[in-house]
């Protein structure tokens, strides 16, 4: 990967100033993806709506918190590799 595509994805995904419109973007979507992780794990406590829309909820949920776990693995290895290169 690109440095300056490295540079790009760290600014988006830190935003140190806080001003990025395209980095509000990914923390709400972030942040809606937790929440609607939470809702999903809620409702399938439900008799009725896991026996309904269980393999659902567990589909949503499995494929969420797998793009969760992407976006935080490339978010540490872009930490990291800042670290060290400022080493």
């Amino acid at each position: 990967m690109g440095e300056p595509l490295k540079e790009t994805l760290y600014l988006l995904l830190e935003d140190p100033e806080g001003r990025d419109r395209r980095a509000r973007k990914i923390r709400t979507f972030l942040i809606a993806l937790i929440v609607l992780n939470v809702a999903a794990v809620i409702l399938e406590t439900v008799r009725e709506v896991s026996l309904q829309f269980g393999f659902w909820l567990r589909t949503f949920e499995w494929l969420s918190g797998d793009s969760f776990g992407r976006v935080s693995v490339r978010r540490n290895e872009l930490i990291a590799d800042l670290f060290y290169r400022l080493d």
